[in-house]
């Protein structure tokens, strides 16, 4: 290696580009077949090149310097910020550990956050099985867990949350007390 380390080799690099940038910044144009070049690549290689090649490249001002056609918008539309809208939902989750067992035990949760967020929090291979928007999720996870705890088996060596059963009973139990709690709120 002609270099003693890495940073010899930088260092190297970084002199060789000083001291070539005008060539290497006309190859790069060449090579790359550009058509348009802002003025100060063009001031940068304008002595470098064959005067030739200005023909086929049109020189553009950067961006930043460009004049504007566009006004500013004017509305009645309010300018305020709109206001944050909390989305609640209960949903039944089979989390991985279930899924590589074949078993039959799932986890009642809440959340506050958009699932594919919250899923995140969860093992890869989890599976969602049911979600429902709620107005007031803390409550309605209260009354699910509540209403399993009684119809099917908890699993208190996963959490409060975790019951085992047939996914269709509890689906229907879901969905009842989801609709029933629903409709007392509106």
């Amino acid at each position: 290696m002609p270099y003693k380390n890495r940073e010899d080799k930088r260092a190297h690099n970084k002199r060789y580009k000083m001291a070539n940038g005008r060539y290497l910044t006309a190859q790069r144009v060449l090579r790359t077949h550009q058509t348009r070049v802002t003025r100060s690549t063009y001031d940068t290689i304008k002595d470098v090149v064959d005067p030739s090649l200005w023909e086929r490249v049109e020189v553009i001002e950067p961006l930043c310097e460009r004049p504007t056609h566009a006004r500013p918008i004017e509305s009645e539309v309010a300018t305020e910020p709109f206001p944050a809208v909390r989305v609640e939902a209960v949903y039944i989750v089979k989390v991985r550990e279930s899924v590589l067992l074949n078993e039959d035990v799932y986890k009642i949760g809440r959340t506050t956050q958009s699932f594919t967020k919250r899923a995140t929090s969860y093992p890869k291979g989890s599976v969602l099985k049911i979600q429902r928007n709620v107005d007031d999720s803390k409550m309605v996870e209260a009354v699910l867990i509540r209403v399993f705890s009684r119809t099917f088996t908890a699993r208190p060596d996963r959490g409060r949350e975790y019951f085992q059963g047939t996914y269709e009973d509890m689906e229907d139990k879901f969905m009842h007390i989801v609709r029933r709690l629903d409709d007392m709120d509106a």
